[in-house]
């Protein structure tokens, strides 16, 4: 199973073994690095081959997350797949990347408002 998809800027096949990356800087601290990344005027794809990118989960991880979730609820496998396939069979066009992110910020941006604590009419 990959689950690893290509970032949407990543390079067209082939093409990412002939493109010279730029080094990795370093950082003075973690926020900074956090900045650089953040940043819109750097583009990841231009420092890291995604192509090559893998999953990498410790095992201590994967036992803990295995240990607290439990077992699956029963018919939840076939539910699961059955949903897979009928995302994979779907042909309808898809959403632009940027309106997706769009949608999702604004209902988080709702969500976090409807938990803040209403001022009380005095």
């Amino acid at each position: 199973m990959n689950l690893v998809r290509a970032h949407p800027r990543a390079a067209k096949s082939g093409e990412s073994m002939r493109k010279r990356l730029k080094p990795i800087p370093k950082f003075a601290n973690e926020a900074a690095e956090r900045a650089f990344w953040e940043s819109p005027q750097n583009d990841s794809t231009e420092y890291v081959d995604w192509s090559k990118a893998k999953l990498a989960v410790s095992d201590e991880a994967f036992a803990a997350w295995q240990k607290e979730a439990g077992e699956p609820e029963p018919g939840y496998d076939e539910w699961f797949r059955k949903g897979v396939e009928e995302a994979l069979a779907d042909e309808s066009p898809g959403l632009p990347h940027e309106q997706v992110e769009q949608e999702i910020g604004n209902i988080l941006r709702r969500a976090r408002e409807a938990k803040k604590p209403k001022e009380s009419a005095r």
